[in-house]
């Protein structure tokens, strides 16, 4: 009797091993039987015609081909000494920006010690002037109640030679002459 499978094997299934099979026969017997008849493996003999069969291209078209391969390679050669030449700039730039920051670190730290130095310096001359020491920081305004300091003539102390215009004090404008009518 003779079946066919979905992959197109035929099959064949004697009597007698379903009616071994049936009779319970000893199992040692059955493994004899099973080694016998193992299943061979597929071979298609004719599997060198099942894949994409292709001609064997002409000399042109491989010297064309060639040809474009080897453009392909030059500009991926390019493209690598490109991207290293960037690196490398880059690298450069980065190495002249420490340099500058360095520089500038350098400059800065000196100025901000001869910063600490001047305002030591100073700090040193107030404490040692003998009619400043008793002097607290906020001045004589705390002693006037907050008002500002006159000066001589009535005006604000420290306000500089020439403003305000002829006269003025406390923020009221100048006096107007009218000469000549």
């Amino acid at each position: 009797m003779a079946d066919s499978n979905s992959l197109g094997l035929e099959l064949t299934v004697t009597e007698e091993t379903t009616t071994e099979q049936g009779a319970n026969t000893e199992p040692e017997e059955q493994e004899q039987e099973s080694k016998v008849e193992k299943k061979k493996p597929y071979v298609n003999p004719e599997r060198v015609k099942t894949g994409g069969q292709r001609d064997k291209p002409s000399e042109e078209e491989l010297a064309e081909r060639m040809q474009r391969i080897k453009e392909q390679n030059e500009k991926i050669k390019q493209r690598r000494l490109d991207v290293k030449a960037d690196e490398d700039a880059f690298k450069e730039v980065q190495e002249a920006d420490r340099v500058k920051q360095a520089q500038t670190r350098k400059v800065q730290e000196g100025v901000n010690r001869t910063r600490e130095q001047n305002a030591r310096r100073k700090m040193d001359k107030m404490e040692s002037r003998e009619w400043d020491s008793g002097k607290s920081a906020g001045g004589d305004a705390e002693q006037r109640g907050g008002k500002p300091a006159r000066g001589g003539r009535g005006g604000l102390r420290g306000r500089g030679r020439g403003r305000g215009g002829r006269g003025a004090t406390d923020g009221e404008p100048a006096p107007t002459t009218t000469e000549g009518t």
